[in-house]
């Protein structure tokens, strides 16, 4: 089965610098930007977004430190969130995912990015970059 999910630019402060993002809802009713990271093992949700609309999301005790590429490190806490949907993709329910704060500070408009834990679990996954979507074949 195959899934679009529509792909648009964000830029840094700097306009030098451009990422593709999806939106997502955490919540069914929340919709949050997350920059489409394909060399990220994990999706990362800013903490203050997560603590804010999705109260019942739960903590599981522990952190992970998180290097990125530019070599900005941050501390995360795995979270389990109840409701995760981008595009026309199902529904996924009880999501873990990071949390994280201060990672995403230099980028307006951006709650978080989408890793490979959830990206990975389709089978294919193509960038179309003339009709700005990501199609993802379960």
């Amino acid at each position: 089965m195959t899934h679009l999910v529509k792909l648009h630019r964000i830029a840094d402060h700097s306009g030098k610098n451009s990422f593709l993002a999806v939106s997502a809802l955490i919540d069914r009713n929340t919709p949050i930007n997350l920059i489409v990271d394909t060399g990220a093992t994990h999706t990362i949700i800013d903490a203050d977004t997560l603590q804010s609309f999705v109260p019942e999301a739960s903590y599981n005790p522990g952190v992970t430190p998180v290097r990125g590429v530019g070599g900005k490190q941050i501390t995360t806490q795995e979270v389990t969130i109840p409701i995760f949907q981008m595009g026309e993709c199902p529904l996924l329910q009880y999501v873990d995912v990071l949390a994280g704060k201060g990672y995403f500070d230099d980028i307006v408009g951006v709650q978080g990015l989408l890793g490979m834990d959830i990206l990975g679990t389709y089978s294919k996954i193509t960038f179309d970059l003339t009709d700005n979507v990501m199609i993802l074949e379960a």
